[in-house]
């Protein structure tokens, strides 16, 4: 009876320390016997040729430009004319009085003109004093000479000053994005994903993955 005893104390101090071990990993986590251990790297994105990736975007992008059209919308008072918008502003002329006489010779300094009571005389000297002075002169009423002339920044066009001024021409595109005189197009595709050899794509957390098994040690 003594005996069965022990038998069965012995099996149970066994059974014990048994249980006591428990399997390990030097690396990675613990699945069942074997230890899981997980390498993870970034995806590649990559495009097809001459398309280049757009990361805000998340696509691949081919970008061309070609030349915008010019397009004639004038303004209202202009008209299209030599590749422009043109508007020409009529004036009306300046006069200018002028009283010169045609009678009176350059070298001549003692003749002169006078304005008075808004009409023109020609003086000429006919008797010289001693002293050099004019001792009489003949005066003789004469015609004004006008001239006009145009306001500054107009020119005199077939007999009426004209101001031309010009208007930015607009441009347009049938297709693509307006950039300045050029037209943007761009072509999409969608992204291809790929991961590095040995590696698979983990869809749910969007990462490329390794796993590999190593065996449990006791401890």
């Amino acid at each position: 009876m003594k005996k069965r005893r022990l038998v069965i104390l012995i099996a149970i101090l066994f059974l014990t320390s048994c249980g006591s071990k428990t399997l390990v990993c030097e690396r990675g986590e613990l699945a069942g016997e074997q230890c899981m251990i997980r390498t993870t790297k970034e995806i590649i994105n990559t495009c097809p040729l001459s398309y280049e990736y757009d990361e805000e975007k998340n696509i691949c992008v081919n970008s061309m430009s070609i030349d915008a059209k010019p397009k004639f919308i004038c303004n209202k008072g202009y008209h299209q004319g030599d590749g422009k918008c043109i508007s020409d502003k009529i004036y009306g002329q300046t006069f200018e009085k002028h009283c010169i006489s045609k009678n009176i010779a350059e070298d001549d300094e003692l003749s002169t003109t006078e304005v008075r009571d808004n009409s023109c005389y020609e003086k000429i000297c006919i008797k010289e004093a001693e002293d050099g002075s004019c001792a009489e002169f003949k005066e003789t009423k004469i015609d004004f000479t006008v001239d006009w002339a145009c306001p500054d920044g107009s020119k005199q066009i077939d007999g009426e000053c004209r101001k031309t001024s010009y208007q930015g021409v607009k441009y347009s595109c049938e297709i693509g994005t307006l950039k300045g005189k050029k037209c943007i197009i761009e072509k999409t595709v969608p992204v291809t994903i790929k991961c590095d050899e040995g590696y698979t794509l983990n869809e749910k957390n969007n990462i490329c993955e390794k796993i590999i098994y190593e065996e449990a040690y006791l401890k």
